[in-house]
């Protein structure tokens, strides 16, 4: 099947020799108590990091700054999951503000002088850690450590306006109420089993959401063009015109950051440290993989289409291949060349049973046990592990899993 089961692991993994808490390493929140562990946890940290800074010497730094970072992924993680996947509004809300609030630290600790200097003044005791240094080094220069208090100043505000917008942009598509209805006579193709989960109004037309558990399976069997078209419309249009105007905005100040730093454009900005070194290169990389898929794809492209003629009854060449039509002709020609429906597959892969294979595997490819356990979740539906070594029965880690 050409379909993955959509899911969620949350999980913390001790080192050797750590204690054996057995306690759930997600808390709970409702949205008050969100903001309160988001508020404490970020004082608790901002005291860590201000005692670092006063800190002379350096070659403690790579254990302090790994100690610190500990704490800080303690403090935001769970709010940092909470702010995608809670069911409850007003908790996702407080959790992004969290977001907001440990993404503006961020850039306030790699703008830290006093902590670039004991990093930079710091020498390796070993590969890791010379790894570590250059890694931070690069991070600071990143934030702006070097620049001019004004620009330094700037590059902060950027930030912190471009993590804003990248909630807003995913809380758009999140949160997209947008529903697509369709007659009986639309949903022709469509496996009993699917249309019985899916909602109907009043006209007893089929509404669908835009998620691709309904999505996906439609595109691949609905016999109306038409219908499959209005669909693939509004899923590309899933978070509305609001994020066409953030992508436009995200464009501008990544701009003015990259040109903060005196480089022309934000791919600039980004590769300049990455194997590719420079716009150039991927740009050359990708017109050589175009050159050389290019032949593939458009007899791939005249089969589909040729596959749409024979169903239309019409000649190829007067024939038009549609983005919305190629699932649904890839579909059928994996039927007809080797007898898969994957909607009768389906049957035969309950999620249940899916995922106790899938934990099955796991445990006997990396000798581990998962122990079904008790503790406070999110949604009815997660499910709580706890993870042991499968020889030695040594606690490692607990587990969550939101299907």
């Amino acid at each position: 099947m050409n379909r993955l089961i959509p899911i969620l692991f949350a999980a913390v993994v001790l080192p050797a020799g750590a204690a054996d808490p057995r306690a759930p390493l997600v808390p709970l929140y409702d949205a008050a108590g969100a903001t309160r562990a988001c508020d404490e946890g970020l004082a608790r940290v901002k005291k860590t990091i201000d005692a670092l800074a006063a800190r002379k010497g350096a070659n403690a730094i790579f254990a302090e700054w790994n100690r610190l970072f500990i704490q800080i992924e303690d403090a935001s993680n769970a709010l940092s999951l909470y702010a995608t996947i809670h069911p409850d509004a007003a908790v996702r809300a407080a959790s992004e503000e969290c977001d907001q609030k440990f993404t503006s630290l961020n850039t306030e600790l790699y703008q830290n002088e006093k902590l670039y200097a004991r990093v930079k003044a710091a020498v390796p005791g070993n590969p890791k850690q010379a790894k570590l240094q250059r890694d931070l080094l690069q991070g600071f220069e990143d934030s702006g450590v070097s620049l001019p208090p004004d620009k330094r100043a700037r590059a902060k505000q950027l930030a912190d306006q471009m993590e804003e917008l990248r909630q807003a942009f995913e809380r758009n598509v999140r949160d997209d109420p947008t529903t697509v209805s369709f007659t009986p006579g639309e949903v022709a193709g469509l496996s009993e089993a699917y249309l019985k989960s899916k909602k109907r109004d009043a006209s007893g037309n089929y509404v669908l959401r835009l998620e691709q558990p309904s999505y996906g399976p439609f595109m691949e069997n609905a016999r109306s063009e038409a219908a499959r078209e209005r669909y693939y419309r509004a899923r590309f249009n899933q978070g509305g015109e609001k994020n066409l105007e953030i992508l436009q905005k995200l464009y501008e100040l990544r701009r003015e950051l990259a040109q903060l730093h005196g480089l022309p454009t934000f791919a600039d900005y980004v590769l300049r440290r990455k194997m590719a070194a420079n716009p150039e290169t991927v740009n050359k990389f990708l017109a050589d993989v175009k050159a050389a898929v290019e032949p593939i794809e458009r007899r791939e492209i005249d089969e589909l289409r040729a596959e749409k003629a024979r169903e239309l009854g019409a000649d190829p060449t007067a024939v038009r291949l549609n983005r919305w039509d190629v699932a649904y002709y890839q579909e059928r020609i994996r039927r007809a060349r080797f007898d898969i429906d994957q909607e009768k597959l389906r049957a035969y892969f309950p999620s249940a049973k899916a995922v106790d294979f899938a934990l099955l595997v796991a445990e006997r490819l990396y000798g581990l046990r998962f122990k079904p356990a008790e503790s406070p979740v999110w949604h009815p539906e997660v499910r709580y592990f706890e993870l042991h070594d499968a020889k030695s029965g040594r606690y490692l880690a607990n587990v969550y899993m939101d299907l």
